[in-house]
């Protein structure tokens, strides 16, 4: 079953897989893993209720770090960031392997949450490059900065959003912003 399981999880089967999978959830021998791949099914399949309380269920510790990433992941789809934060801090302090996306939930939860100085060093470590999401972090960036009254470095995170043309409204919002804050703190040719 177990085998089974996984290639119907490799293949995206995830309803096959999860009929191998919860009949091992309890076996010791499989108690490292299934767990960890029943979350990650359930979080694939956009299901971030029953992540949350498939979560609760584990005992086995040696595992619940990775189960945690899963759970903080769905605080963040749920958009109940106060929950999520923690859980995303404790996957960042891990050690795990951390991708753009890694870095932009908890930005972007620290923002929600108006944790702006911790915000704005998260974002940044994703604020370059060519992307929807970097447009995206840096018109958050720019608003965290505005919050802190860092109104130098909030113009050049609109600017640099405004550039990007992934999203119009978030082009068209930048560079409002950008022109806004060059003209009250005297950039007024660039205001123009």
């Amino acid at each position: 079953n177990y085998y089974l399981g996984y290639i119907a999880m490799s293949d995206k089967k995830y309803d096959a897989a999860l009929k191998y999978f919860i009949p091992l959830y309890s076996n010791k021998q499989f108690a490292g893993t299934v767990p960890v791949f029943i979350a990650q099914i359930y979080y694939a399949q956009g299901k971030y209720e029953q992540v949350i309380r498939f979560a609760d269920t584990i005992s086995n510790t040696k595992i619940i770090r990775d189960i945690q990433s899963y759970v903080g992941k769905s605080y963040y789809q749920l958009e109940k960031f106060d929950k999520a934060q923690p859980l995303l801090e404790q996957h960042h302090a891990s050690g795990a392997n951390l991708i753009d996306e890694d870095h932009f939930e908890l930005g972007y939860t620290y923002f929600m949450n108006k944790a702006y100085d911790k915000a704005y060093p998260e974002l940044s470590k994703i604020s370059s490059g060519n992307t929807e999401m970097t447009q995206t972090v840096n018109y958050i960036l720019g608003n965290c900065f505005l919050a802190l009254q860092k109104k130098e470095n909030a113009r050049i995170a609109f600017l640099n959003a405004s550039k990007l043309n992934f999203d119009s409204k978030v082009t068209e919002k930048s560079l409002f912003n950008y022109a806004k804050l060059s003209y009250e703190i005297a950039f007024q040719n660039d205001a123009i």
